[in-house]
């Protein structure tokens, strides 16, 4: 659609590491009327109040849900809380055990916490899939762990 015929995947990464990616972001921010400032360096201050969440079962990550992610995020307050959101921990392909941190909801407000961790056990962002170990041959029942 955009005219290019070359390897998507290589081209990606000549813009990512050249650095017109970042001057791109940096158009971008300033020509919504915000100045841009490199926080790569600070250190980003988050909310008081914490919850983590942790995986239900043993497995891989196999997808995470980034429209629910957001629904999370809001509900701890972002954007109008600066010092909300959301650290994952684990990404795609991550092998986990029960009980492991997936992300950490920080919030400013225990009740936006509150809601947030609701709406995390409710909407399960992340699928975590078990390691497939046989097939068994007419049957489409795949056994996992």
């Amino acid at each position: 659609m955009g005219g290019f015929t070359g390897d998507g995947k290589s081209e990606a990464m000549k813009i990512l590491t050249s650095g017109r990616a970042l001057d791109k972001f940096r158009e971008i921010i300033e020509a919504q009327g915000t100045e841009y400032h490199d926080i790569s360096s600070d250190m980003v201050e988050l909310g008081k109040h914490t919850a983590v969440i942790e995986s239900p079962s043993r497995g891989y990550v196999s997808s995470i849900n980034n429209k629910d992610i957001v629904k999370i995020a809001r509900a701890a307050g972002c954007p109008h809380d600066k010092f909300g959101g959301i650290v994952l921990e684990k990404k795609i392909g991550h092998q986990v055990d029960r009980g492991d941190e997936l992300f950490t909801i920080y919030s400013s407000n225990e009740q936006k916490l509150t809601m947030a961790v609701q709406a995390a056990r409710k909407l399960s962002p992340f699928t975590i899939e078990g390691m497939v170990l046989e097939r068994i041959p007419g049957e489409k029942v795949i056994h996992t762990i």
